[in-house]
């Protein structure tokens, strides 16, 4: 059984979960960055190489057996986090632990092996973006989850561990700090001035135009004002919603023809760069406050992050966003 451990000084919760060094390529530096499509574990033909299916949709939405499949989901299988058991929170000595309970899926983007996320059109990241609605909706029905946390790591140095494009959901017994950090400091911009503040930096954005490389009646993409890395991107939706589960059909076509689009600039930019995305969106229990707002962040990597960064949580960018956003919006 996994286990939470709570770091006393920072606040953060460590998840430990040694089975995960079980993986084949655990700490292995020296593997190609390319796997055979023959061994892949995500490709068709191989889903026996992986847990059964939670989800696996057509592109029409339909549930389908077998490899005809458009998008797929499974329990990952060396996850952080098992579903099984009782969370346990509970002193350790001084410190504070509890059961690693929770829940840990692979959602397969694509049954091409080999495309990068760019490549997938506007239709397919729809059809992902509702696979991803689905398993929240169904993982938020258990008391014992939190917070959900959808992410997507590309590339060796993005920290995939498998070639075949895919994101991963991780349903947590606990709320991170970090992502009550940034609730309190919405809830304090709200109670200030008395609005969102991601309707307000997108109004801002709107309006000074020079770190936008993408607008539209329902997406703002742009690179922020503060951006911890280069290239960094944000895509808020206009629409004000605490939680992504809970976003429209048409705010959802929006975002997949925005995140197709973002994709496509930072590859032929920045020469298809390994990357990560995440969906920050309100936790699960709780009512959906008028503070928080749901939105989409891009971040390739492009240089290691040092003791100066880890130290002190203040990143150093080479790259001025707008700058960045220009250079963008040119390609």
């Amino acid at each position: 059984m996994p286990e939470l451990r709570q770091d006393l000084l920072s606040g953060d919760w460590v998840i430990f979960a040694p089975e995960r060094g079980d993986r084949p390529d655990h700490l292995d530096r020296t593997r190609p960055e390319e796997t055979d499509p023959a061994h892949c574990p995500f490709c068709p033909e191989h889903e026996h190489l992986t847990p059964p299916a939670i989800l696996a949709w057509d592109e029409h939405k339909k549930g389908v057996i077998g490899s005809d499949w458009a998008v797929r989901v499974f329990a990952n299988l060396y996850p952080a986090l098992r579903v099984e058991g009782k969370v346990d929170a509970r002193p350790d000595g001084f410190y504070d632990c509890m059961n690693g309970v929770g829940a840990h899926e692979i959602v397969v983007l694509s049954p091409r092996h080999g495309a990068r996320p760019s490549a997938l059109p506007p239709a397919q990241w729809r059809l992902v973006l509702d696979a991803f609605q689905a398993r929240i909706h169904d993982l938020r029905g258990d008391m014992r989850m939190r917070h959900i946390q959808v992410f997507l790591n590309h590339g060796d140095r993005g920290g995939a561990t498998q070639p075949h494009a895919h994101a991963q959901l991780l349903a947590l017994p606990v709320v991170p700090p970090r992502v009550q950090q940034r609730a309190q400091r919405m809830h304090d911009h709200f109670t200030r001035r008395g609005r969102c503040m991601l309707c307000d930096i997108r109004a801002v954005e709107q309006k000074e135009k020079e770190r936008i490389f993408l607008d539209t009646a329902l997406i703002t993409g742009f690179v922020p004002y503060a951006a911890v890395q280069p290239f960094a991107m944000w895509l808020i939706p206009a629409t004000h919603l605490a939680r992504f589960e809970d976003a429209e059909s048409v705010d959802l076509d929006a975002m997949a023809a925005a995140l197709h689009e973002a994709l496509v600039r930072m590859d032929r930019l920045l020469e298809r760069p390994d990357f990560q995305m995440v969906i920050h969106s309100a936790p699960f229990h709780g009512d959906g406050a008028p503070w928080r707002h749901w939105f989409i962040e891009i971040l390739p990597v492009l240089s290691g992050t040092g003791g100066f960064e880890h130290a002190t949580a203040c990143r150093i960018n080479t790259v001025l966003p707008e700058e960045a956003a220009a250079a963008l919006a040119d390609g």
